[in-house]
């Protein structure tokens, strides 16, 4: 086969394929989209849960560490990490220290 007929055939598959994955996500059943959507509001909650979680810590002994998130939630550092950004991002926590172990957040004020 010449290099042309390779590539036109690529090509047709491509736009198939992209043709057929869009149809097929119109006509998702509405059980699995429920679903997804009770899936993304547990996660919401959970979240919201362990920030509060967070804050009352925080309140309770004026700062808190990352590691220290780790071991309140049994979290990743990558996940507390997250929590915490997302508490400064909010307005309720900022930042003390730059980097490393010297890094600690207090509320706001």
């Amino acid at each position: 086969m010449t290099s042309l007929t390779i590539f036109a055939i690529l090509a047709a598959g491509l736009v198939f394929g992209f043709i057929l994955a869009t149809h097929k996500s119109d006509r998702m059943p509405g059980i699995f989209v429920q679903n997804v959507k009770r899936g993304r509001e547990a996660l919401f909650k959970r979240t919201e849960k362990r920030k509060e979680k967070i804050m009352e810590r925080v309140c309770a002994q004026g700062r808190i560490t990352n590691d220290e998130v780790e071991e309140l939630l049994l979290v990743s550092n990558n996940t507390a990490l997250k929590y915490l950004n997302e508490l400064e991002k909010e307005g309720k926590l900022e930042q003390k220290g730059a980097t490393g172990r010297g890094v600690h957040y207090t509320l706001k004020s």
